[in-house]
């Protein structure tokens, strides 16, 4: 059994038979054809993605496929909820700190406020 490779648009996506290769190719042969016209460019071109999108609803269809496609979303759920826990985390401590800046700010108005009118007396 050969080794599954990794996708070369979707990484997380392993892939099985001549997946790889065809895509590879594909990847291939749209940036040498987007490089005549853009040769700064370098990555994955748009069209390629869009084309990419396209092949991972045929490959959901397969069961193989589905279940990575499904363990990606458990994945990327559980990073979005991470980020959101450390997010509120972070906001909670700024927010704090936001509060004691102001305190002080407010007391050292009063002192020179006060420290004003005793100097006018």
């Amino acid at each position: 059994m050969a080794i599954a490779r990794n996708h070369p648009i979707f990484n997380w996506i392993r892939c099985k038979g001549m997946l790889f290769h065809d895509t590879l190719n594909k990847v291939r042969s749209d940036a040498e054809e987007y490089a005549k016209t853009n040769p700064t460019f370098s990555g994955i071109t748009p069209a390629t993605k869009t084309w990419g999108w396209n092949q991972l609803k045929k490959l959901a269809e397969d069961d193989y496929y589905a279940g990575q496609i499904e363990e990606r979303i458990k994945e990327l759920d559980q990073k979005a909820t991470n980020i959101k826990r450390q997010l509120m985390v972070n906001t909670q401590t700024w927010e704090e700190d936001i509060n004691k800046c102001e305190m002080e700010s407010e007391r050292l108005k009063e002192i020179l406020l006060e420290s004003k009118k005793k100097l006018q007396l």
